[in-house]
């Protein structure tokens, strides 16, 4: 809702009654970009708020950006092995050779989540913080943040996990903790989720 659109706008021609609806601005949760970076490195988010406002976020990719998330998310053709899974199954086989592609792995995700966090302290920065002054102000939004989740699911030494042998998590700023591969907790703190490691 918006000072112009308070009650969202209502298409009063479609059917009789009008159909009402509410209509996300331009956000960078449309680009395809970062969900794909999710898809390869095996990190799934848990089922909360967050997960529909970006599920809601892909019904505005173009159509052939939708579908290829959807192929980089599908398991591997013959039952290969994702990337999570080789980076755990080589440190196992050899700890040497196969540790450091485990660290490869565990260091993109760390990345990833540092450019999530960056991100986030953007939103509230610029966006969030001005839209809350707005509503004290006016009463109502003037505009919502997108809050990002932090990455989730590297791979470390010493626990157990989905492409490992069993899993361990650590909580967030929230305190929660899950399976091993999801995140989605919107904590404050730099980590703003839940990570769940797995073995050598």
């Amino acid at each position: 809702p918006t000072r112009t659109a308070p009650n969202g706008l209502v298409l009063e021609e479609a059917v009789q009654g009008g159909v009402r609806m509410q209509l996300y601005g331009e956000t960078g949760a449309q680009s395809s970009v970062v969900p794909a970076f999710d898809a390869v490195l095996g990190i799934a988010h848990g089922e909360d708020w967050l997960k529909a406002y970006l599920d809601d976020m892909r019904a505005h990719m173009p159509p052939a950006h939708r579908a290829h998330l959807t192929r980089l998310a599908q398991p591997i053709p013959g039952g290969g092995p994702s990337v999570r899974e080789l980076c755990a199954s080589a440190a196992r086989a050899s700890p040497v050779s196969g540790g450091g592609l485990r660290e490869a792995y565990n260091e993109a995700v760390t990345e990833l989540e540092k450019f999530r966090s960056q991100h986030k302290a953007f939103a509230y920065t610029y966006i969030a913080k001005w839209a809350k002054q707005e509503k004290e102000k006016t009463g109502m939004w003037a505009a919502a943040a997108a809050a990002v989740p932090a990455a989730g699911c590297p791979l470390a030494a010493g626990s157990r996990g989905p492409g490992g042998a069993g899993a361990e998590a650590r909580s967030g700023q929230q305190g929660a903790s899950a399976e091993a591969g999801r995140s989605g907790e919107a904590g404050s703190s730099a980590a703003g989720a839940v990570q769940a490691r797995a073995a050598e």
